[in-house]
């Protein structure tokens, strides 16, 4: 009896769980049946956003192939734009031109003149040579490399005339290539990298561009505060002919530059004479930049170096300027060898977006220096000038105080005054009345177009 009553109790157990089992069994069944529809449904959502990809893909393909179409072909309508201040520029197929200007017209008044009086009327640019030119750039090919030149004539603004009539482009005339990885070589006529903003123009005077970069434009030699530029000379100026120049932007603040000057075709005293080797580096730091250069020149023979450093720093409205210049020069055997030190102190403070002011001072030291003409003065000649045929030697020192005001209407005009002081010593002296003083003062309008 207890045997039966046991086995009818496990019979009750095993049935009371069957349904259980069963339910799950189900439950299962039901879950992989949901799981298989989200997972074709899932792969249908990947199926058509597959699809919408292939077909994105294909249309920027063929928008890329059909830019890249338009960009090779010539433009049947070239893009034609005037900006005032940054000339007339003219796009056609890839390639630019750009035709620019840039008037000063300045009246001087100044002391010691003609025979020894003061006079007052329109002179030479003071702060900036009169100018019209055109630039231009073209890719070439596949190379990566563009084609670029520069053209650029100079006038006065009292007549119209050439500055130098016997050049028609008196500024610029080169040609060359440029990328980021090359860097800029030109070949021409064109300026001494030691005059430019890669050189010396970021601490010459108070006017140069405070940053370093590939372009040229450094000070001007019209007025007597501007007369350091001929420390950064060549065998033919401050600027060169027959001249190959390199230029690189390095992208992490460090600039630099070499060029030579290869003798002009028919000039005496062959290959390596009436040459020059010159580098410069520079560092834009940001509210600080320094540059300086080196230069050799033969010339007549004789060898002629050069060598300068400076740099500038801004803080706030304030910029101040400061630079060294040493030059020594071969002369000939009975005068001896020629050695200048000169130094430059300046500042510009912008007063508001419209006014700024300039004060600066130079003084050039020269020992033992030919002597002859150098502008309105008699005394040590211009740095880089052949001294080779002079029978007298003098020791010279020249000095000059200088302000201005500047007020600007917009970027691309402004009206100027300014004046300067220049104090001459030993050997130094102006040529019409032997005295060794000269004020000027000057005022002035300028533009660019």
């Amino acid at each position: 009896m207890k045997q039966t009553l046991i086995s009818a109790a496990v019979l009750a157990a095993f049935a009371a769980a069957t349904p259980a089992r069963a339910d799950e069994l189900a439950d299962l069944k039901a879950e992989i049946a949901a799981q298989k529809q989200a997972a074709a449904a899932q792969q249908a959502r990947l199926d058509a956003l597959e699809k919408k990809l292939a077909g994105v893909q294909q249309a920027t393909e063929q928008q890329a192939a059909a830019a890249k179409q338009a960009a090779a072909a010539p433009q049947a309508n070239p893009a034609n734009g005037y900006a005032y201040g940054q000339g007339l520029t003219v796009n056609a197929g890839g390639a630019q031109l750009n035709l620019y200007g840039l008037i000063d017209v300045s009246y001087v008044h100044a002391n010691h003149l003609a025979a020894g009086a003061a006079t007052t009327g329109p002179r030479v640019a003071w702060f900036s040579g009169n100018r019209w030119g055109m630039t231009g750039k073209r890719p070439m090919g596949d190379s990566g490399l563009d084609m670029i030149f520069r053209l650029e004539a100079e006038y006065t603004s009292q007549n119209g005339e050439f500055d130098d009539n016997t050049q028609m482009f008196g500024r610029d005339s080169w040609v060359g290539v440029q990328s980021d990885a090359l860097g800029k070589l030109t070949l021409g006529y064109q300026d001494a990298p030691s005059r430019d903003a890669i050189g010396s123009a970021i601490y010459g005077d108070a006017y140069g561009s405070a940053t370093p970069s590939l372009e040229e434009g450094g000070y001007s030699n019209n007025n007597n505060f501007k007369h350091l530029i001929f420390y950064a000379g060549s065998a033919t100026g401050t600027r060169m002919t027959n001249s190959v120049v390199w230029k690189k932007d390095f992208k992490n603040g460090l600039f630099a530059s070499a060029a030579y000057q290869f003798n002009g075709a028919g000039s005496a005293g062959g290959f390596g004479n009436n040459t020059t080797k010159q580098a410069t580096l520079a560092y834009a730091g940001g509210a600080y930049n320094l540059a300086g250069f080196v230069t050799s020149a033969s010339i007549a023979g004789n060898t002629h170096n050069s060598y300068s450093f400076g740099g500038n720093y801004t803080v706030g409205p304030l910029r101040l300027n400061a630079g060294y210049y040493h030059y020594t020069a071969q002369q000939n055997a009975a005068l001896g060898d020629r050695k200048d030190d000169a130094y430059t102190l300046s500042g510009k403070y912008t007063l508001t977006k419209n006014v700024d002011f300039e004060l600066g001072y130079e003084t050039e030291k020269s020992k033992n220096a030919a002597f002859g003409k150098d502008g309105a003065v008699m005394g040590p000649i211009r740095a880089f000038n052949d001294g080779s045929a002079a029978t007298t030697a003098v020791n010279g020192t020249r000095s000059t105080l200088y302000a201005s005001v500047f007020y600007h209407f917009d970027k691309f005009t402004e009206v100027y005054l300014a004046g300067d002081y220049m104090k001459l010593k030993d050997g130094s002296s102006l040529k019409v009345d032997g005295s060794q003083n000269q004020t000027e003062l000057a005022v002035g309008m300028r533009t660019r177009f």
